[in-house]
């Protein structure tokens, strides 16, 4: 599993010089997006317990009664001494509605499309696996990049932003290469987000990656938030 956030961890997979051609899964923990502004466990429960009422939700009446749930739940995280909201999420039923709300803001609000390009080298660990199943395809057989890896993805995150990082990666890399050719790329690794995600990936196109939320797009906010399991 990747935990954390050296590249240095997934060389094993990637140390050949030929596509991913043997059946290979990759898990991916927390850490797997931190080098991309994703917060992960205790920093993502920070974020959660400097939430104001007011940058939640609007100043709206038919919203008073969440915003007192709001403070019950950050009291209710906080003596629960926690390490991840998916823990807290488990034990708090009557809760978890609101919390997964709350966690979808945060993700969201970290969103960016020039995160995905990581600014330290040593962490930019997408970069090193593309590079890997991207390994000797030319502009005459890049669809090789399709048929030939056997690479899977199972990822314990909510993001997309390797997904978008692949999608933006494919297209760029290749004279002529289509959004389809991207999708059928993406679905060839077979990404599974265990916990479901927040959406946003190329594949879904029910929303764009990185497109900005405020409080007014709450309702938004939430509809998202039905996509974490």
């Amino acid at each position: 599993m990747l935990k954390g956030t050296r590249v240095s961890t997934i060389r094993f997979a990637v140390a050949s010089d030929h596509m991913i051609t043997k059946q290979t899964v990759l898990i991916l923990g927390a850490g797997a997006s931190y080098p991309y502004h994703y917060p992960i466990g205790d920093k993502l429960i920070e974020r959660i317990l400097g939430l104001a009422s007011n940058e939640v939700f609007p100043s709206d009446e038919k919203f008073e009664s969440w915003s007192k749930k709001l403070s019950i739940l950050q009291k209710s995280l906080t003596l629960s001494s926690r390490h991840s909201i998916d823990a807290f999420i488990d034990g708090q039923p009557e809760l978890a509605e609101l919390a997964k709300m709350l966690v979808t803001r945060c993700i969201l609000s970290c969103e960016m499309k020039e995160h995905i390009q990581c600014s330290d080298p040593a962490d930019h660990w997408y970069k090193l696996l593309w590079n890997k199943l991207s390994q000797g395809a030319t502009n005459a057989n890049y669809e090789r990049i399709i048929t030939e890896n056997k690479l899977s993805i199972l990822t314990f995150n909510y993001d997309t932003s390797l997904e978008n990082f692949l999608y933006q990666a494919f297209v760029h890399s290749f004279h002529g290469a289509t959004h389809q050719q991207a999708c059928s790329f993406l679905k060839s690794l077979d990404i599974v987000h265990v916990f479901g995600s927040v959406g946003g990936c190329p594949l879904e196109g029910e929303r764009t990656y990185g497109v900005p939320f405020s409080r007014e797009h709450i309702d938004q906010v939430w509809e998202i938030s039905k996509g974490i399991k």
